[in-house]
């Protein structure tokens, strides 16, 4: 066999290894409304931390039926006093949920403030039986992306150089570039 034919062959094994894994970890499809665009999205019958939302200071994680919970706010961030562990997060700036990759459309709605106005508008329940209340959070605004991002984009060296925002115990801004 040549070299050239055997890295053929081990590059379809990977894509179909890639693609056998995706359709794995991508969850069940009768749950999402959206077509599966990107590699990975949570499970509809497992869970997962999801980590910090950005720059938010919430830390959530996604439970089973793709619930979206909040774990803890950190101190000293635009979250912080504004969240209680256990809330359900039901929407972001209007945009319900359900049916929707969390992953892409909260990062999609934190990109968007941080090119806008820093704002993100999160509906959260205190429990699935009661009414959604609407909590703002303002995020520091860093720009939006170049096209050539991460390559002569502002907003990314930005992000390189620190964040671009800290905040002291306070939670006053101070800005590092």
């Amino acid at each position: 066999m040549s070299a050239k034919f055997a890295s053929v062959v081990v590059g379809v094994a990977a894509v179909m290894c890639s693609m056998a894994v995706a359709a794995a970890v991508g969850g069940n499809d009768a749950y999402y409304t959206e077509e599966h665009v990107y590699w990975s999205r949570p499970h509809p019958d497992g869970e997962m931390s999801l980590g910090n939302i950005g720059v938010t200071g919430l830390k959530v994680r996604i439970d089973k039926g793709v619930v979206v919970k909040v774990v803890e706010t950190v101190p000293g961030t635009p979250a912080e006093g504004q969240f209680k562990a256990g809330q359900i997060i039901v929407g972001i700036n209007g945009a319900a949920l359900k049916g929707k990759n969390p992953i892409v459309a909260l990062g999609s709605a934190l990109t968007q403030a941080e090119a806008t106005d820093g704002k993100m508008i999160f509906d959260v329940q205190d429990s699935e039986e009661m009414a959604s209340t609407k909590v703002a959070v303002t995020i520091p605004v860093l720009g939006a992306y170049s096209k050539t991002w991460p390559l002569k984009c502002a907003k990314s060296a930005k992000h390189q150089a620190g964040g671009g925002i800290l905040f002291d115990q306070q939670g006053v801004q101070e800005e590092i570039f």
